[in-house]
């Protein structure tokens, strides 16, 4: 009785004899146990696969996404470097300062000025050599320029010690003549 219920049927895949009660249908069509475990693997190494690909593109699209983002932070950025920057020379521009206006000294004239450029040449003298000049000729070209050196002639200058000195304005007579009226002639 054992025999008779024990019917044996072959697997579609690999056409081995397998009994009816262990073989494992499916659409159908009979399958042994290895056959069933071979396309199962190959099912699980196809889902695999195309699971990986689906990760891919997905990870793929996100780092797009990122990247672009980040270069949309960077021109951004870059923008409103630029825009500071642009406004920090705008601003330099307007604030700086008027161009020197210099104006031409006549140290003939000005003895007041000449007088004062003199005291600067000596202060800067003294301040090198610890010892005041013996004549203000010492002092050009160095301490006092050429021109200045030329006024000076109009000073007046004696060295009392080391440490102290007179310079006086010497009064220069200019040799006019008058006409009639009282004013200079002009002639002459």
């Amino acid at each position: 009785m054992g025999q008779e219920q024990q019917r044996y049927i072959k697997c579609d895949a690999c056409g081995v004899s397998i009994l009816e009660q262990c073989a494992i249908e499916e659409s159908g069509q009979f399958f042994c146990g290895d056959c069933v475990v071979r396309a199962t693997k190959k099912e699980v190494v196809i889902a695999e696969k195309i699971s990986k690909e689906k990760r891919d593109k997905e990870y793929e699209i996100e780092r797009n996404k990122t990247i672009l983002k980040q270069k949309k932070r960077g021109v951004i950025l870059f923008v409103a470097t630029l825009v500071v920057l642009g406004i920090t020379q705008l601003i330099a521009i307007y604030n700086q300062p008027e161009p020197l206006v210099t104006t031409k000294v006549d140290l003939e004239t000005d003895t007041a000025l000449a007088n004062a450029m003199i005291i600067s040449g000596i202060n800067g003298y003294y301040s090198v050599h610890e010892k005041l000049p013996a004549q203000l000729k010492v002092l050009a070209p160095q301490y006092i320029s050429d021109k200045l050196f030329q006024v000076s002639k109009r000073f007046h200058y004696q060295r009392l010690n080391d440490d102290s000195y007179e310079l006086k304005i010497i009064q220069q007579r200019e040799e006019s003549t008058l006409n009639r009226s009282g004013l200079p002639d002009e002639n002459k």
